[in-house]
């Protein structure tokens, strides 16, 4: 018989090879959606990183009151290289959780192009959420 200390440890080493950090996302999504929109790259990165924020930011909270893990959606905007980039992280006992990654650059054209990562196959409908956030004013988080 397998004891729980064994099966617990296999069940969160499996987990953690699920998802992981933006580089394992980048090197293996579930899946990618792209488009383009109208806008500099500021706006639209300042637009979806605001939504991404309302959307994930949080805590989880065992009954005691202790923390046990933070999502949390960072932006790192390099204006002069005309990229963007917006993680929606979790933050917890498995070490960093990168569930939706998105790759913003500006285009000649005056437009943006957005192309958004996802870690789980049942986080198309999020990455999706991304385009209507700024094409339609859509404040659902899926």
């Amino acid at each position: 018989m397998i004891n729980r200390s064994a099966l617990a440890l296999v069940l969160t080493l499996t987990l953690a090879g699920c998802m992981g950090g933006t580089a394992a996302l980048r090197e293996k999504p579930a899946g990618v959606h792209t488009f383009e929109v109208e806008g500099a790259l500021s706006d639209v990165a300042n637009a979806i990183h605001a939504q991404a924020r309302r959307c994930y930011s949080g805590g989880t909270y065992m009954p005691s009151g202790v923390q046990t893990s933070q999502t949390q959606a960072s932006l790192q905007l390099d204006a002069a290289a005309g990229r963007a980039q917006i993680d929606v992280t979790l933050h917890g006992a498995l070490g960093p959780q990168t569930w939706l990654l998105m790759d913003l650059r500006q285009m000649e054209s005056g437009r943006t192009g957005v192309e958004v990562l996802y870690a789980r196959s049942g986080y198309e409908r999020r990455a999706k959420a991304v385009e209507r956030w700024i094409k339609e004013g859509y404040d659902k988080c899926r």
